[in-house]
């Protein structure tokens, strides 16, 4: 043990980040240490180092730990703590620890059943916790890796002393810790007592409180929080009294507190690592280019800080240190966000601190190669960080604070063309789904880098390329953008400079550091010296230097008035390909050990292909997590690249997202960190030449770069093998029409259908066909531009998106007759080159019509006969055969009146591979993997097992409030959770119970439903009422209820004065679920959209289609919370 922290001393004049009177300064410290007899370590002679009490011989007093996930992926707590869980049970498990592993997401790794001793896919609730804690006698929890999830229910059980009475130490922080740091009462008051600002906030236990003391106290414009919130839930920006009042209709839960506004401050914030010897490091410091006022999980980030200098980064330092010893961290991560005055860097605000592996850790950690996660781990199990060897040097301590030679970006993500309605305006309360990292040799490569890496078509940096932009952009749109924070504010800023805008000008719209104007200003004067050039007028130094800024071969293109593929011949003539440099933590110091690597066209490469010694096979990842394509490609990914390292090929993982397993070095065995774009990929495939590359668990994204890289490189240039179905098979299935004429060929019923473009054909298909249609466009993923018709008023109605569409002859639909009320399955099937399968099957809980992603789904099948089950698997093995597939493939059957018919079909890895990988014990990602690269799979069918399996996907509603809420053919949902039991009905309650934890207590249920609806519900009504449930209603529903002699209180509707009101009825505490079905017309259907929108605000379970009501109440109804029992998968299969 030491008295003080561990300090290590590095000098880098290149960047100025520490002490600047170099050599004098360390021979002086270097004999102050060794006079107080503290071994002071020289770097220079490491290559030995073991760590200074060898981690090898440490004694772990823990022979059990149950680790807590953070649950479905939703907004502020998404991938990344898949990542971190995963790298903290692979920490665990390396040291003889058995590892309890509690998560209701079935789309992770950390949940496969190799990661822990034991796997419960169940509810993260206080009763599943001490009923797991009881089976398997856990000695400790850890709570840091699963996020506010994790952190609060700790809390709970803490506060309720169940820990202590069983005897379980609680890992990583304590409760204390938490409440400080989580309460923003009691975290001002530490850190004013530590003489640390924490800017103007008070507490208000009341409107009536908040609203004085915003008036006389706090002053507006300023920002609300809520205590233990994730992503920023709850929390907003009040400009004034009015703004205050609207506040009030949402959910808004007391205590609040009020902070004075930063706006217009500079953001930062540090990843810190604090051992239980005080010993404290900075990982790195991180900088939001979007001001204080947007939520940093919104803002595009930078790493290191580029624009505080060096005395304010030490002071952040200090403080940061500071704070996370006195807060009680003790063992693992923590990050401390700051506010730092522009216009006075010694005017600091510590904003808040989080006591916990956060989203930033997961940034952090790909941005610098240092394995904070896995640190973590180690630590709360009682490590030091001296003890500890760096991973990727294996010749220094991670007591050693990384080192950067690079810049590291980060571009969010948002769903905003998934929820039209919403405002994009961005604020304190995030909505972002997804991100991107690039780095980079200086920020403009690796900006212009993280814009290809988004899929936006970025390449070309124009805004018009949005799919929520006009497509004619005027100087008014531009500085509305700028004034009002909206998602990618630096390409909003290169349209302004591109306009004549100063950027004095910009500065004052947007509060953005000029440094990073002058960045975006040096791409535009760029732009206009090449767009008075020819391609081939340009010299090698001078291309050199363009790629060099990042500038892509279509940018080029187009400002030279030529061809991508010119481009491409030029650098083929000219020899100019980038470079790959290591991700090291050390700033070249020592030899990285590890291989992730980031192109630049600077130096020499720092890699050989792993080809020239060894087989190699490159695995595209599925890029940014978004709605339609999340965490569960990257399972696909990650499985099928452990599965080629077990058969001895070398895996190469390209992929730009750093929330994901898939971007953990140790996952393959070479990382890229690239863009998920043509010419980037082209780039590492003529340098690795790859054996063979596998798109086929990368989503739409591999089947988009496939197409492209195969039709515009290969016959000019190079030659690469894509494993799995060909080019033309997806091409049969992604054309709707081509795939219809070819099901014709199997035993399926067919609907009418035809193909049409415009707005007139449309109108004409619809009377020709009859209603209901729905209307599908062919090469899109998550239901993008799906719509169903049910009424001809419907016409008149039409979204913008698709309006513009029709206006366009160049977008082909299909219409087809929609199949009202019928059965929807999702069949998984691989199936190798000689013919031999594998075959899965989902039963949709709601009908079709909701989006695949979207719809609860239980397997195996319920409503489906031994007969039809057996006729579905032989059309699908029929049609896999017709279209070619090999690897994996995922056909959509719809039943109704025993007739089977194909919704569609997509030869590639589908989002519900983890879920049944996870329900039958079975890999089909390794499957698949084994079926591409040659090798004959056994044949297997998944019969009906003596378990079931549920998943019910998870929705954002809450942070995109004016948005419909009824499910549809758009895919909406960013996460899923999965119950798993012996009876059918405790699987789904347990489904239900990973969204929302207290769904079958007691209590009242508010509903307004649709005639249709009411009859087939009311036997669950009365059941549920005598098992103590209380029933309120708007006026229709409310006089069926009381006719059928249930007990029912009358809620007012919207334009009536008397009664109670919704939002009344909806603040009460025992206010459970709300039952909605919608109604077509009239006042009815504002009123059905008032109360869904309303109960999503007051955070309500809310369910609006009559087999999902029904499948919640039969679920209630068939068990109950106390007899639900955890199940490890290990004792399940």
């Amino acid at each position: 043990s030491v008295d003080h922290f561990l300090k290590s001393v590095q000098y880098h004049p290149e960047a100025s980040p520490g002490p600047k009177d170099a050599a004098g300064f360390f021979s002086e410290i270097k004999e102050y240490l060794t006079s107080k007899n503290i071994e002071a370590i020289d770097t220079t002679n490491l290559q030995d180092f073991k760590g200074l009490d060898g981690i090898n011989n440490k004694v772990i007093p823990y022979n059990k730990i149950l680790l807590i996930g953070s649950g479905p992926i939703k907004i502020g707590q998404a991938s990344e703590f898949d990542y971190s869980g995963t790298q903290a049970c692979k920490a665990l498990k390396e040291l003889g620890v058995k590892v309890v592993l509690l998560n209701s997401n079935p789309a992770t790794i950390m949940t496969d059943p190799d990661m822990a001793y034991k796997t419960y896919i169940e509810p993260i609730t206080k009763e599943t916790i001490k009923k797991i804690i009881c089976e398997e006698k856990v000695d400790a929890v850890l709570s840091t890796m699963g996020g506010q999830t994790a952190l609060n229910i700790c809390v709970e059980l803490e506060e309720e002393e169940y820990l202590q009475s069983q005897g379980v130490k609680l890992l990583g922080a304590n409760v204390d810790t938490i409440k400080k740091t989580e309460d923003r009462g009691l975290f001002a008051k530490e850190l004013a007592g530590l003489g640390y600002q924490t800017g103007k906030r008070f507490r208000a236990k009341s409107e009536e409180e908040a609203l004085k003391l915003a008036g006389t106290k706090v002053g507006y414009p300023l920002i609300i929080r809520r205590d233990f919130a994730l992503g920023g839930r709850g929390s907003a920006l009040v400009h004034n009294q009015s703004g205050f009042k609207e506040i009030f209709t949402t959910d808004l839960k007391f205590p609040i507190t009020m902070e004075k506004s930063l706006l217009g401050w500079k953001e930062v914030e540090l990843e810190v690592m604090v051992d239980q010897d005080k010993n404290g490091v900075i990982i790195c410091s991180i900088e939001n280019i979007d001001p204080c006022g947007v939520h940093t999980g919104d803002s595009i980030t930078v790493a290191p800080a580029q624009t505080i200098s060096d005395r304010c980064y030490q002071q952040l330092r200090d403080i940061s240190l500071h704070v996370a010893k006195h807060m009680g961290v003790v063992a693992g991560g923590a990050n401390v966000q700051f506010a730092v005055n522009p216009n006075n860097e010694n005017d600091i605000v510590v904003i808040e601190m989080n006591p916990r592996v956060s989203r930033s850790s997961a940034l952090a950690s790909k941005a610098t190669g240092y394995p904070i996660a896995k640190i973590s781990a180690l630590l709360a199990v009682g490590y030091t960080l001296p003890e500890i060897l760096n991973d990727i040097t294996k010749a220094s301590p991670v007591a050693f604070e990384p080192t950067l030679d690079y810049v590291a970006l980060k571009i969010p993500i948002f769903p905003f063309n998934k929820f039209p309605s919403s405002s994009q305006e961005l604020g304190p309360q995030m909505r972002s789904v997804g991100e991107v990292l690039a780095l980079g040799s200086n920020f403009n490569e690796a900006f212009l880098k993280a814009l290809r890496s988004l899929e936006m078509g970025l390449e070309i940096p124009l805004l018009n390329q949005l799919k929520t932009t006009p497509i004619d952009i005027d100087i008014a749109y531009i500085i509305e953008r700028l004034k009002n924070p909206r998602q990618l504010c630096l390409l909003t800023v290169l349209e302004g400079l591109r306009r004549g805008m100063t950027i004095k000008e910009i500065y004052k719209l947007t509060s953005i550091t000029p440094w990073f104007i002058e960045q975006v200003k040096e791409i535009q004067v760029t732009e206009e010296k090449v767009s008075q050039l020819k391609a081939s007028d340009i010299d090698r130094e001078s291309f050199i230097n363009l790629k060099k800024l990042g500038f892509s071969d279509k940018y080029l293109a187009l400002l030279t008035n030529c061809s991508q593929n010119d481009i491409l011949k030029i650098r083929f003539e000219q020899d100019i390909f980038p470079v790959y440099k290591a991700v090291d933590t050390c700033s070249g110091e020592f030899n990285a050990l590890t291989p992730y690597f980031y192109s630049t066209y600077y130096e020499e490469t720092e890699t050989e292909a792993l080809s020239k010694n060894n087989r190699s096979m490159a695995i595209l990842g599925s890029g940014p997590n978004r709605i339609g394509q999340g965490i569960e490609f990257d399972y696909s990914c990650v499985k099928s690249c452990q599965h080629l390292k077990n058969q001895g090929i070398k895996a190469i993982m390209i992929n730009s997202n750093p929330e994901t397993v898939s971007t953990d070095y140790d996952s393959s065995d070479r990382l890229y960190l690239a863009a998920l774009y043509s010419e980037d990929l082209f780039d590492i495939f003529k340098n690795e030449n790859p054996e063979g590359i596998i798109t086929s668990f990368s989503g739409q994204t591999g089947i988009s770069i496939r197409e492209h890289i195969e039709k515009s490189f290969r016959k000019n240039y190079l030659t690469f093998n894509f494993l799995g179905s060909s080019l033309e098979t997806l091409h049969l299935t992604e054309d709707r029409k081509a795939f219809s004429d070819i099901s014709k060929e199997v035993d399926l019923s067919h609907t009418v259908s035809r193909e049409i473009r415009g707005y007139k054909n449309l109108v004409n298909a619809m009377i020709e066909i009859g209603l209901p249609v729905i209307i599908r466009p062919s090469f899109v993923i998550g239901g993008e531009s799906m719509y169903i018709f049910k009424h001809h008023d419907d016409i008149n109605h039409l979204p913008d998106t698709l309006r513009e569409q029709l206006k366009s002859s160049s977008t082909v639909f299909q219409v087809e007759t929609y199949l009202q009320n019928a059965t929807e399955y999702d069949v998984d099937l691989v199936r190798d080159g000689s013919g031999n399968t594998a075959f899965t099957v989902c039963e949709h809980i709601e009908h079709a019509g909701v989006h695949s992603g979207d719809s609860g789904m239980i397997s195996p099948p319920v409503a489906l006969t031994r007969a039809l089950y057996k006729k579905m698997k032989e059309i699908s093995i029929d049609l896999a055969k017709i279209l070619d597939v090999v690897g994996p493939v995922n056909f959509q059957f719809a039943v109704k009146d025993g007739l089977i018919y194909c919704i569609e079909a997509n030869p590639r890895g589908s989002r519900t591979l983890p879920f049944l990988s996870k329900a039958y014990n079975i890999s089909l990602p390794q499957i698949a993997t084994d079926a591409m690269i040659g090798l004959t799979i056994e044949n297997w069918d998944q019969e009906f097992t003596d378990h079931f399996c549920v998943k019910q996907s998870t929705f954002p509603f809450d942070r995109f409030v004016l948005d419909n809420i009824i499910l549809g053919p758009k895919m909406r949902s960013t996460g899923e959770t999965m119950g798993i039991d012996r009876d059918k009905e405790k699987a789904i309650l347990k489904s239900y119970l990973g969204n929302y934890p207290n769904i079958n207590t007691t209590g009242k249920i508010l509903i307004s439903m649709a005639d249709r609806s009411k009859e087939v519900l009311l036997p669950y009504l009365k059941a549920l009422h005598k098992m103590g449930y209380q029933y309120c209603a708007t006026d229709g529903t409310y006089h069926y209820i009381k006719k059928q002699g249930l007990p029912c209180e009358l809620i007012a509707k919207i334009e009536e004065d008397s009664g109670t009101t919704i939002l009344e009825i909806l603040k009460e505490e025992n206010m459970k679920m709300v039952f909605n079905t919608p109604m077509s017309t009239g006042s009815s259907k504002s009123d059905g959209e008032h109360i869904r929108n309303s109960a999503i605000q007051y955070g309500i379970p809310c369910f609006t289609r009559p087999e999902n009501i029904e499948a919640v109440m039969q679920a209630i109804l068939g068990s109950h919370k106390s007899d639900l029992v955890p199940l490890a998968l290990q004792d399940l299969h």
